[in-house]
């Protein structure tokens, strides 16, 4: 019967940042992993939580790609809010078809130390590619590149859930709305001209 259960993992990112392109490349891997594609949060609503209020999620994946954003350290405060902190998190990186792995590998190890740097801190990481193109001998490329970044995924995501091995829902839907509204009424992006106040702005204070 436990074989029968689903894992549930949610997907989050920018906005135009490749969530879609993901999940449509990995979706089958395994036929009990669902994906979940939470929306930007310039267009997220009370109701695409309500949504996902009663799924049980064992796991978020990040969709990364070149930088740590204003809108990263958003996605982290809300990861912070809705899971308590009680979520692994994989990074997982875009863009990176035309690098080799042994270069990926240092710059994922980088990137894992400026996130936890800024106080987001991830469980593990990997990368690929979902590129298609209609360039004959580039698409062949991509390809074998896309099987592969099939296979680190599977990987990957086998690996945190054999350690995590938990699944719980989205809570404290009444703060999720109340940082959305301020997300969306730009209080919070006009903070974003000062780097030194958004730098110390915490996921506590929708607490208060």
């Amino acid at each position: 019967m436990a074989d029968k259960i689903d894992t549930n993992i949610i997907v989050v990112g920018e906005e135009n940042i490749g969530k879609t392109s993901f999940i449509n490349l990995v979706q089958f891997i395994d036929a009990k992993w669902k994906f979940y594609e939470l929306p930007p949060f310039n267009k997220l609503k009370n109701e695409d939580i309500m949504n996902l209020k009663d799924i049980k999620f064992n796991l978020i994946i990040l969709i990364f790609k070149i930088r740590i954003t204003y809108e990263t350290k958003a996605i982290f405060d809300f990861i912070k809010i809705a899971f308590q902190e009680n979520m692994p998190i994989i990074l997982f990186m875009l863009g990176t078809e035309f690098q080799e792995d042994k270069s990926l590998e240092s710059w994922s190890v980088e990137n894992i130390k400026t996130f936890n740097k800024y106080g987001m801190y991830l469980n593990d990481y990997t990368y690929g590619t979902c590129l298609i193109s209609n360039n004959l001998n580039l698409d062949k490329l991509l390809i074998q590149k896309r099987k592969d970044t099939k296979i680190r995924t599977k990987n990957c995501i086998s690996k945190n859930l054999l350690i995590y091995g938990k699944s719980i829902y989205i809570s404290n839907i009444s703060i999720i709305n109340k940082f959305l509204n301020d997300y969306q009424n730009d209080k919070m992006k006009e903070l974003e001209k000062d780097k030194s106040i958004a730098s110390k702005l915490s996921f506590f204070d929708y607490f208060k």
